[in-house]
C-alpha cells in the first residue's frame, strides 16, 4: 500500500499538448477542457456571449459578408474574453487553494 501511494506521488504527470476542442471552442467544450484539468466550470452566463463571439468569428473567418462588425461588437467581445479569462484564473486559484487545504488536512 505504501509503495502504491509513493508511486502515485512520484510519477511524472504528462499533459498532452493537444486540447480536445472538437473543432470548435464553444462554451460546452471550454467547460469540458476545464473539467479535464480539475478546474471549476465557468458560469452559464458566458454561454450566449461565447456563442455570439464564435458566430461572428466564424462568419468573418469564412468570408461571409452578411454580418458587419462594429466597435460596439469589438468592445463587447474584448470584455467577454477578459472577464472569462479572469473567471478562469480565479477558479484555478481557488482550486489550488482547496488542494493545498485538502493536502494539509490529510497530513494533519
Amino acid at each position: 500500500m505504501v509503495s502504491l501511494i509513493d508511486s502515485l506521488l512520484t510519477d511524472v504527470v504528462t499533459i498532452k499538448p493537444s486540447v480536445p476542442t472538437e473543432s470548435k471552442g464553444n462554451f460546452r467544450v471550454l467547460n469540458k477542457i476545464l473539467e479535464r484539468f480539475c478546474i471549476d466550470r465557468v458560469p452559464d452566463y458566458y454561454d450566449s456571449k461565447l456563442n455570439k463571439l464564435l458566430l461572428f468569428r466564424n462568419k468573418v473567418a469564412h468570408g461571409d459578408n452578411s454580418i458587419s462588425v462594429n466597435m460596439t461588437h469589438v468592445t463587447e467581445f474584448i470584455s467577454t474574453v477578459e472577464n472569462l479569462m479572469l473567471d478562469v484564473a480565479i477558479n484555478v486559484e481557488q482550486n489550488e487553494e482547496l488542494g493545498h487545504l485538502e493536502n494539509k488536512t490529510r497530513k494533519a
